[in-house]
């Protein structure tokens, strides 16, 4: 009997450390996966803002030709 618990322990053991390695590479996947988010964010925020300006320098532009 103690030499299956050992083997038990042995086994819950080599996958807790399994799990613990595949937990780490999600969470560094899940944080990289973020930035990029964060990054895309920024990027959609300066293309409005870069639309906005050639709006208002059209509609400036409209408003002198009259």
């Amino acid at each position: 009997m103690a030499v299956e618990e050992r083997q038990s322990l042995e086994t819950l053991m080599r996958d807790e450390k399994t799990s613990s390695r595949a937990l780490a590479q999600l969470q560094d996947k899940h944080d990289q996966l973020n930035a990029k988010m964060e990054q895309l964010s920024q990027d959609i925020a300066t293309q409005n803002q870069k639309k906005s300006e050639v709006y208002l320098d059209h509609g400036l532009m409209s408003m002198l030709l009259l």
